[in-house]
């Protein structure tokens, strides 16, 4: 065998770096995770939600420095839940969101309820689209009956065949008016239920989202990180919407995954890991491995604790997130 000239083990050095990295990328899942997605990520998707100030590129702008600046694609907003009137009602879009320079929008919506009211439904997200239409979205990403498995009034628990046949009717009238529209279908994870019985399928539903927070009612949290690990293995193996499980649903339906919200917490009630860097690095492997998209959901005031990590209260974990590439 001919030497190796300084060029070929170069080479060869460089190939096993890759190698180490790989390795070491996926070793930081305790568990393999139970399938590949399908359609693997081209380069994930940022976008961001600034509760204080919703829809605001300025905003959003204002806080990108200290996130290391990622770049935007698009900005998370919500209709309101269940009143047709209101939920429809997207004026603030209408009214010069692409005038602010909102690259693309994330609408998280709830349903109407009580469910069966197809007519009410359909003119509702018909009107959704039309609005995202006329205020030059053309492919919009539209999470319907946000946390569907969760505690919300449109939850589909009680009733998994009337909330997906309101899902359909839904899914097709906002494509009726929005063709492009990317229709999201979100769960929260750790509610141990089988929520895939209330599942349409690809045929209605674009991506399969979960929101991911590193917080726990079977570790001991006290809103501080020093059991991030445990935590995260948690959020990994959850049954039926853990991490997992969600890898291996979207897999199995041939659709992306992705996180309409993430972002560390102080809950209320102390069950968050706080300031927590390790859930940073874990969130950005499994995001950048697996996920199509990722919207950081900065907000102080949600009633079940504060996660804006750009208030002065997560250092740690800000200065995680600005080292890493999203």
């Amino acid at each position: 065998m001919m030497p190796l000239t300084a060029a070929q083990l170069a080479q060869l050095e460089a190939n096993q770096a890759a190698v180490d990295a790989a390795t070491t990328k996926q070793a930081i899942f305790i568990n393999s995770l139970v399938a590949d997605p399908v359609v693997t990520p081209s380069g994930l998707l940022f976008g961001m939600y600034v509760q204080d100030e919703p829809g605001s590129m300025a905003a959003i702008n204002s806080r990108l420095p200290a996130l290391g600046n990622p770049k935007v694609a698009f900005v998370h907003n919500f209709a309101s839940y269940t009143d047709a009137k209101d939920l429809s009602n997207l004026s603030w879009i209408t009214g010069g969101a692409k005038n602010d320079g909102v690259p693309n929008l994330l609408i998280s919506t709830g349903m109407i309820v009580p469910f069966g009211q197809s007519a009410a439904v359909k003119s509702t997200f018909a009107s959704i689209g039309q609005n995202l239409t006329n205020a030059g979205y053309s492919a919009p990403k539209v999470r319907i009956g946000i946390e569907m498995n969760g505690g919300f009034a449109w939850s589909a628990k009680p009733n998994p065949t009337a909330w997906k046949a309101d899902f359909m009717v839904a899914s097709t009238a906002l494509k009726s008016t929005c063709p492009g529209a990317l229709v999201d279908l979100n769960v929260a994870i750790g509610n141990g239920w089988d929520w895939t019985a209330a599942d349409p399928g690809p045929a209605y539903v674009d991506t399969y989202g979960v929101d991911i927070y590193p917080q726990s009612w079977s570790v001991a949290t006290n809103n501080l990180p020093t059991n991030s690990q445990a935590v995260w293995n948690g959020l990994l193996n959850a049954p039926y919407d853990g991490l997992n499980a969600m890898v291996a649903h979207a897999a199995k339906q041939g659709r992306p995954l992705t996180s309409a919200e993430a972002s560390c917490i102080f809950r209320t009630d102390t069950h968050g890991t706080g300031d927590d860097a390790l859930f940073v690095q874990n969130l950005n492997t499994f995001a950048t491995t697996y996920l199509e998209w990722i919207c950081l959901f900065c907000t102080d005031q949600n009633s079940d604790g504060q996660s804006d990590l750009t208030d002065g209260k997560f250092p740690n974990a800000l200065a995680a997130f600005k080292a890493l590439t999203w």
